[in-house]
């Protein structure tokens, strides 16, 4: 080999895919680099190298494999980078170890048929070729982790990469697809779908990249990953001014910066993210702390400075975090659910409660069925009595004693531990609710003809039942 190179390959401890030289395990050749020789065949002596596991041979001008090859039964690592392939010999299939193989920069007008007999392959670097489609067996691979096709005019992806069980990564020119199938986001941004889903409803709203990076600081539009999951993600000056449902999906969140935008509330589902150490949403909008702050367990450290805070929250904000979440923790919004039968909707007036308590200081969302049901009765009472913190039951004949869904609405509650606050109409005694051990003590006569008071009084007692009784236990 020496004497076609005409120059010696010296012996190297450390090899990398741009070296020249090799290394030895007893005696052995075990790693080969001949990067930028410019050899255009591959020798016999290199392919009866038998205990070779890693081989660089980019930057030449080689067109072709040599059956031969298949003799390096322990090859693992084959780089082949920068030459003048077009195709590759069935033969591969032979280099049954074989698990990264770089093919990028060179001329294959197609995916090569051939690579798919290499079921142990890992890492496939296939970019900066003319490959225009992607083979529908490319889940025969079905230990590839990684695929690159970067810099190649691919249009179209197949949803039959969904099913790749083992596929991680995937790099492509995201930009010049004709369409994106949703299960194949998690590629794009090398995270699991539904976070992808959300970095595209992002990236669509700000109209800004948001890239992947290894570090992330205050002042990005960058995002870091562990096991597929966003665990830092920075938004900086993007205008910003709500943030889309599918944020709930990030609960893996270490770190999340959102400043300088236009934000001026937090979502609920923040509440789930556990992890959540460092919050910084300093140049925003926010009048008051975010209430929700109080349900992150791990929070280190709160930022809002450079926000139009109220009195109240400014002389908070710069005490320590258990102080700031005891405080978020009082003030936090309340969800409510207004159990009653349709055909006392009109009489109860329960539109104008529903938007009297909504407008409300300390109150979040009123849940009625004539405007949040869609679907399934049973499925809308299931999932909203249990995340209420109070229900309202409005007592009439028909919901206490011909109203199976009113029914169903009091057990969850008592079963979920809510407080009750009854509301009883003008056709029923205090002790027709005995049946629901429910009284006057906690209740309400409603009182249509001073409708405004009602609604103060209701409005009061809720705040006291609020202050006195943890509702964020239950």
């Amino acid at each position: 080999m020496q004497r076609i190179l005409k120059k010696n390959i010296p012996n190297l401890n450390i090899l990398d895919n741009i070296s020249f030289g090799n290394k030895t395990d007893n005696l052995h050749i075990s790693e080969l680099g001949l990067f930028n020789c410019n050899i255009d065949f591959i020798p016999d002596f290199i392919c009866n190298l038998t205990r070779l596991k890693t081989l660089y041979l980019g930057n030449n001008n080689l067109h072709d494999l040599p059956d031969s090859l298949k003799n390096i039964k322990n090859l693992s690592k084959l780089d082949l980078s920068n030459n003048n392939f077009t195709e590759v010999p069935n033969s591969i299939g032979n280099l049954k170890n074989l698990i990264f193989l770089n093919l990028s920069n060179n001329f294959f007008n197609v995916f090569p048929i051939s690579l798919l007999k290499l079921t142990s392959i890992v890492t496939l670097k296939l970019d900066n070729n003319s490959i225009k489609t992607i083979p529908k067996e490319i889940c025969k691979l079905n230990s590839m982790e990684s695929l690159n096709l970067m810099n190649n005019p691919i249009k179209e992806i197949p949803e039959i990469l969904c099913t790749c069980t083992s596929l991680k990564f995937l790099k492509i020119n995201w930009t010049e697809l004709a369409e994106t199938p949703d299960c194949i986001l998690k590629f794009k941004y090398s995270i699991r779908h539904e976070q992808g889903q959300f970095l595209e409803e992002i990236i669509n709203i700000i109209g800004k990249e948001i890239k992947l990076g290894d570090k992330i600081t205050w002042n990005a539009c960058k995002y870091q990953i562990k096991d597929e999951e966003i665990i830092e993600l920075s938004i900086y000056n993007c205008g910003l001014k709500s943030i889309p449902k599918s944020f709930g999906s990030l609960n893996s969140l270490r770190k999340l910066y959102l400043n300088k935008n236009k934000l001026s509330q937090l979502p609920k589902s923040i509440s789930n993210f556990a992890k959540l150490e460092v919050l910084s949403l300093k140049d925003n909008n926010f009048k008051k702390i975010p209430s929700l702050i109080w349900t992150l367990e791990n929070l280190k450290e709160l930022k809002l400075d450079n926000n139009p805070l109220d009195d109240e929250s400014t002389k908070v904000i710069d005490r320590d975090i258990p102080f700031i979440q005891n405080f978020c923790r009082d003030n936090a919004l309340i969800d409510i659910f207004m159990s009653h039968a349709v055909e006392n909707f009109e009489y109860f007036r329960l539109i104008e409660i529903s938007d009297f308590l909504e407008n409300q200081d300390e109150i979040d969302e009123v849940f009625y069925c004539e405007r949040d049901l869609v679907g399934d009765i049973d499925k809308y009472m299931d999932t909203h009595v249990p995340k209420c913190h109070i229900v309202l039951f409005f007592a009439t004949k028909k919901t206490i004693y011909n109203s199976p869904d009113c029914n169903y609405e009091i057990k969850l509650a008592k079963e979920s531990n809510k407080i009750i606050i009854p509301i009883k109409g003008k056709d029923v005694d205090w002790s027709d609710l005995t049946q629901y051990k429910l009284d006057r003590i906690k209740g309400f006569n409603y009182d249509s003809l001073n409708f405004e008071d009602f609604l103060s009084k209701l409005y009061k007692d809720i705040l006291k039942i609020k202050r006195k009784d943890n509702l964020f236990e239950k």
